[in-house]
């Protein structure tokens, strides 16, 4: 879902918190489980300063909290690292702190220290348990379609998000 349309047929782009009914909607009518939102800041209200915690909890996260609340669908936002100097990735997304203290887990993916083909998904938060361990993979090509990409994991690795960073 890119737009919300209008009863002429026009498009307009999707942002939060102004379109959280028809986005709410939406994943009632298609039965959607997942809402994808990459990069969050692109469908955050020019309203909502994402810098302030109290603003981007208000004005975007709220809105959607509620929207998963009602359908029950699990929502992902994505964001990018912001350029800070602070050496613990809980704080290097962009925009607020409150962004991350809202959700429930974070997420970091990012190169290993010892290879830049390998990758990690590290978690930076978990608010429902002990943080899960690191995971290893490799983006291949396809075997069928080499212009498909594929995930091959390789596993468990003792990479954190901090280590990933610093």
């Amino acid at each position: 879902m890119n737009g919300v349309a209008t009863a002429e047929g026009k498009t307009f782009p999707v942002t939060f918190p102004d379109n959280a009914e028809p986005v709410r909607q939406a994943i009632e009518e298609t039965g959607a489980v997942l809402l994808i939102i990459d990069p969050l800041f692109s469908f955050v209200s020019g309203a909502t300063d994402s810098f302030k915690d109290d603003s981007i909890r208000r004005g975007a996260l709220s809105p959607l909290k509620q929207i998963a609340e009602e359908t029950e669908a699990s929502i992902v936002l994505v964001r990018h690292l912001n350029k800070s100097q602070s050496t613990r990735a809980i704080y290097k997304g962009g925009g607020s702190i409150g962004i991350t203290a809202a959700a429930r887990s974070a997420l970091l993916i990012a190169a290993s220290p010892d290879d830049d083909e390998l990758k990690v998904l590290a978690q930076t938060k978990s608010n429902s348990g002990r943080k899960a361990d690191s995971l290893a993979y490799r983006i291949i090509q396809s075997h069928n379609d080499p212009s498909i990409p594929l995930i091959r994991w390789e596993g468990v690795t003792t990479a954190t998000a901090d280590e990933l960073l610093a």
